[in-house]
């Protein structure tokens, strides 16, 4: 029950209780703080009284009780949402704090962010909770969470995580949910299949190509390497 004062909890009763329950609350309750019977205050007895009949007033009428319900709900889902609001702000600010001594933090929350924002909030709120605030502690901290992200959306293939995880660092969402949705449909033992169906259509980021700078840098390092080989054997054949 809700520590806010409802008709509910002036009975005495669940939101759930049926019409019995409720007349025999009210009863009960009207017995015990009647002015003419109750022993104590009788201006309490007199606030109770008044507060009990209201309630009864609503919940033994179907129509009110209906309406009653639906502001009820409508105000605790104001009060879930400002609370939640007032907590992240707390948390906002907890983390800001946290980052001007221990900058490395920030960057390991972006490089999860770049996977998943839950990720990277779930980190945050953890390295707040655990005070994981060294940098051995929390990229240890996000290695845990981002396999435990793998395992749950690309399942235990590792070709299939990682092929998950280059999808979503190039911003390929909709591959990386594809693949996830697949996975889940067709299970683990046609993963290899289900992976080979999914590059298919949306290719393989994992492949790395060189580019023109790249094959060059390879070129000129090759001819290096032929150039030492060449000196050491001209040193020894002297």
């Amino acid at each position: 029950m809700s520590n806010i004062e409802t008709y509910y909890t002036i009975l005495n009763v669940l939101p759930d209780s049926d019409g019995s329950v409720i007349r025999g609350a009210y009863k009960a309750l009207a017995k015990k703080y009647h002015p003419d019977t109750y022993k104590g205050d009788k201006k309490f007895a007199n606030e109770m009284m008044q507060k009990i009949n209201m309630a009864y007033q609503v919940l033994n009428d179907p129509i009110k009780r209906q309406a009653y319900d639906i502001e009820i709900e409508c105000v605790n889902k104001t009060k879930s949402k400002e609370k939640k609001q007032t907590n992240k702000n707390n948390a906002d600010e907890n983390w800001e704090y946290a980052t001007q001594f221990y900058p490395d933090l920030v960057s390991i929350a972006d490089n999860l962010l770049i996977i998943n924002k839950n990720l990277s909030d779930t980190f945050k709120s953890e390295v707040l909770k655990q005070k994981a605030f060294s940098y051995i502690l929390a990229n240890r901290l996000a290695i845990e969470l981002q396999n435990d992200f793998l395992i749950r959306n690309f399942g235990q293939d590792s070709i299939a995580q990682q092929l998950g995880l280059s999808y979503l660092k190039k911003g390929n969402k909709v591959a990386a949910l594809e693949l996830n949705k697949a996975l889940v449909f067709f299970g683990s033992e046609a993963s290899t299949k289900t992976i080979e169906q999914i590059i298919s259509q949306y290719g393989d980021p994992r492949n790395i190509k060189c580019n023109d700078n790249d094959s060059l840098a390879i070129g000129v390092f090759l001819v290096f390497i032929y150039v030492i080989i060449l000196i050491v054997a001209g040193i020894s054949l002297s």
